[in-house]
C-alpha cells in the first residue's frame, strides 16, 4: 500500500507538469491567435488591392472605350498602337 506521502509527492509533479503544460498551451494560443490575424490582415489587403485593381480597370476600360468612340481610327489600328505601348 502506497503511503500519503508518497501520493501527494506525486499529486505535486502532476499539477507541476499540468501547470507547464497550461503555459505552454497558452503560449501556443497567443501565437495562433497572433498568425490568424496576421493572415486576416494580409488577406484584407490583398482583396483591397485587387478591388482597386479591378476599379481601376474598369476606369481604364471606359476610358479606353470612349477614346475609341470619339476617334476617327479603326479598332485594329487603336490595338496595334496599344500593342506597341
Amino acid at each position: 500500500m502506497r503511503s500519503i506521502s508518497s501520493i501527494e509527492t506525486e499529486i505535486s509533479k502532476v499539477e507541476s507538469e499540468l501547470a507547464k503544460v497550461q503555459e505552454k498551451c497558452d503560449a501556443l494560443s497567443a501565437k495562433l491567435l497572433e498568425l490568424q490575424t496576421t493572415k486576416q490582415e494580409i488577406e484584407a489587403k490583398k482583396v483591397m488591392d485587387a478591388f482597386r485593381k479591378s476599379v481601376r480597370n474598369e476606369r481604364i476600360k471606359k476610358e479606353l472605350y470612349k477614346a475609341y468612340q470619339n476617334s476617327n481610327r479603326s479598332l485594329k489600328q487603336i490595338l496595334a498602337f496599344m500593342a506597341g505601348c
